[in-house]
């Protein structure tokens, strides 16, 4: 059993890696612009019908004066407060606008971080086994030493 979850922590680590990976390079060739918000997305989950999600839609204008379109990669069972044509930061792949995500700490750091966190509690569940021999109580002899038995 302890071997999966090593097995376990370093997949859920080797994931949270190539996310954290993907991010950076995104990173060193996006470009950061600010577009409007155009609308919500709403949504149902079926398995949660009594809550309705929300994703942002942004127009963004390119460098190169071409409008896209995007929807945030995440949703919010909150209704966002952010008024209609507020600016949001946005960053795109400047050969791939189309490549585009709102500009938040949230979409870049938080699925990476949160893969690794879940590998490494894993591997140290693996490492520090909660499973050590505990004393059997009727292996013990107790010596009652007015009587000397």
């Amino acid at each position: 059993m302890r071997y999966y979850l090593l097995i376990l922590g370093l997949c859920l680590n080797g994931f949270g890696l190539k996310l954290m990976y993907q991010r950076i390079s995104f990173l060193l060739c996006s470009k950061k612009t600010y577009g409007k918000l155009s609308g919500l997305k709403e949504w149902k989950n079926p398995a949660r019908p009594n809550f309705t999600y929300y994703n942002m839609e942004i127009v963004f204008e390119a460098s190169d004066g071409s409008e896209h379109r995007i929807t945030s990669d995440t949703a919010s069972s909150n209704k966002p407060t952010l008024p209609i044509g507020s600016l949001v930061a946005v960053r795109y792949n400047p050969s791939n606008p189309d490549e585009a995500h709102i500009d938040s700490c949230w979409y870049l750091w938080a699925p990476s971080l949160v893969f690794l966190l879940m590998g490494s509690v894993a591997i140290f569940a693996f490492l520090h086994p909660n499973d050590r021999p505990r004393p059997h109580t009727h292996h013990l002899q107790t010596h009652n030493p007015k009587t000397g038995e």
